[in-house]
């Protein structure tokens, strides 16, 4: 059954890699959006969870923001401390980690590094590197 679990956390889109570290699972995702047919970077995140606490959080390991995008504003789900920020998420990805739904916790958290809100997609051009061709397929 873990096995199974760990499969199926690798085969989330963009998850690069996974290990234990000091008994806790460190996952890296390699975040990307794809808008108006062309594929942009929104970086690299480290999340580390654990069966004894009902969070964890994405640590911003390498920005994919363009040089002249202004830190800190949106579609740059970012906080203070390079923490990502799961908005009204959280409250879901606690429910779950305290059911013990680990991989439901991961899939939401991989899911919502590979997204952008509605009303900030129009900026992700702007705020995002674009990803060379040979990325994409």
């Amino acid at each position: 059954m873990v096995a199974e679990e760990f499969d199926r956390i690798m085969a989330l889109p963009g998850v690069l890699a996974a290990q234990v570290v000091n008994n806790r699972v460190r996952i890296v995702v390699r975040a990307t959006y794809r808008y108006q047919g062309m594929l942009y970077d929104l970086g690299d995140w480290q999340m580390d969870i654990s069966p004894d606490e009902t969070y964890f959080e994405a640590t911003n390991l390498r920005s994919g923001l363009q040089d002249s995008w202004s830190n800190g504003t949106y579609p740059a789900y970012r906080l203070t401390g390079g923490l990502f920020c799961f908005g009204d998420r959280n409250q879901v990805l606690y429910e779950h980690l305290v059911k013990g739904q680990y991989l439901e916790a991961v899939a939401l958290a991989v899911e919502c590094m590979n997204s952008v809100n509605p009303e900030d997609e129009y900026k992700v051009p702007d705020a995002f590197k674009r990803l060379p061709e040979e990325v994409m397929s």
